[in-house]
């Protein structure tokens, strides 16, 4: 198993989906390992290891919206009472950025999931596009900016899975009307961002510099 032993504490709650495999995400205020990283849990009479296959930094909105499920959860409305039951000082807070944490369970002599990683990566790649287009619409671009940051970094990490990822995207909006007017309004998302960095001097308008990202092109 390639990467580092760390160690990610789980209260019950999360244990017991853990158990029932209905738990493959865990949001944290902080980082517990990087990808190919893997922790042990204790279940009391066995143990189990997990392989950490994603790491990203979003807001806990983005949780609620899109990974509530991978967190073990019936319903975002269930993930925002479990997040508060764990802070029930601070509460769930919409822009709280946090690091959500995508795991498998790993099996001796169990090759790694490839499948599992693409689904996982397609996933955080469209979620983080679906926020930057909606809060870009909205207006609101220095929040937009931080999701297109998050992007191109999770982009620039898992740079062929990202490609393949575009290259579909672009496949099905020549055949789909819904998807080349998300397509549409992504390309539109991006520029507006791009433009506005540029005019106030933020910092996510480096990545235009230093990167090319494809498959938005017109």
């Amino acid at each position: 198993m390639r990467g580092d032993e760390v160690v990610v504490p789980f209260n019950s709650w999360s244990k017991e989906r853990l158990d029932m495999g209905s738990k493959v995400a865990t949001s944290r205020n902080k980082r517990y390992g990087d990808m190919g990283d893997y922790f042990e849990v204790d279940f009391g009479n066995r143990s189990r290891i997990y392989k950490i296959t994603h790491v990203v930094e979003v807001p806990l909105s983005v949780v609620k919206q899109f990974f509530w499920r991978e967190e073990g959860c019936n319903s975002s409305k269930e993930f925002v009472e479990v997040w508060e039951d764990i802070h029930p000082r601070k509460g769930f807070v919409p822009d709280q950025e946090v690091w959500l944490h995508l795991f498998e369970e790993w099996v001796v002599g169990q090759g790694d999931s490839a499948l599992f990683d693409k689904q996982m990566a397609f996933l955080v790649f469209d979620s983080l596009e679906w926020m930057l287009t909606s809060s870009a619409r909205k207006g609101d671009f220095e929040l937009a900016a931080r999701y297109l940051d998050t992007l191109f970094s999770v982009a620039s990490q898992l740079e062929e899975l990202f490609s393949e990822y575009r290259w579909e995207c672009s496949e099905g909006a020549r055949m789909d009307l819904n998807v080349y007017m998300e397509e549409s309004a992504i390309t539109s998302a991006i520029k507006e961002v791009m433009e506005w960095s540029q005019e106030t001097g933020h910092p996510v308008s480096d990545w235009f510099s230093d990167i090319e990202v494809e498959g938005w092109e017109d």
